[in-house]
């Protein structure tokens, strides 16, 4: 199978527009998946077969405000960017963007996790309290053995079960 130039000039721009996603070049191109396999492979060109979004100028805006607007937690920035996690992560690291972990101190000085701050330190004088048994001290405030062992294991305390 071979190509007219002005075609193949039509399958590198599409190709260069698309991230060369094969699905949303078949859609853009009047050819079949198939076809355009075969034509990229003569003109070699690499297909992509996963979804891409391509980092714009405008979503590197979009990206930086949700940054300062979610203090730069990843989670609260995927769902409203609706951006996976991963891709999300990606893309900060290529802006120079340090994220901050749900859980643990964030940087607008909260804590985010399982527990609160107060709720960890006083999970933390339990240890002392209960000579470091996780089941009594699970039981007396109400909350999971595995919240309290996580909690002491954080903060380097061994606990017995």
């Amino acid at each position: 199978m071979s190509l007219n130039p002005e075609c193949i000039e039509i399958i590198r721009a599409e190709h260069f527009r698309l991230n060369g996603n094969l699905k949303k070049m078949s859609e853009a191109l009047p050819y079949s998946k198939s076809a355009i396999k075969k034509y990229c492979e003569e003109l070699g060109l690499k297909l992509s077969y996963k979804k891409c979004t391509r980092l714009t100028e405008y979503l590197k805006e979009r990206i930086k405000e949700q940054y300062v607007g979610c203090n730069g937690v990843l989670s609260e920035m995927s769902k409203n960017l609706n951006i996976s996690p991963k891709t999300l992560r990606e893309y900060s690291m290529v802006l120079g963007l340090e994220l901050n972990k749900i859980k643990g101190l964030r940087a607008d000085g909260k804590y985010g996790g399982a527990c609160t701050y107060q709720q960890r330190e006083y999970i933390l004088k339990l240890y002392d309290r209960y000579g470091g048994n996780v089941a009594q001290a699970a039981r007396a405030i109400g909350r999971s053995k595995e919240l309290i062992s996580k909690v002491w294991r954080e903060d380097n305390i061994e606990s017995r079960v």
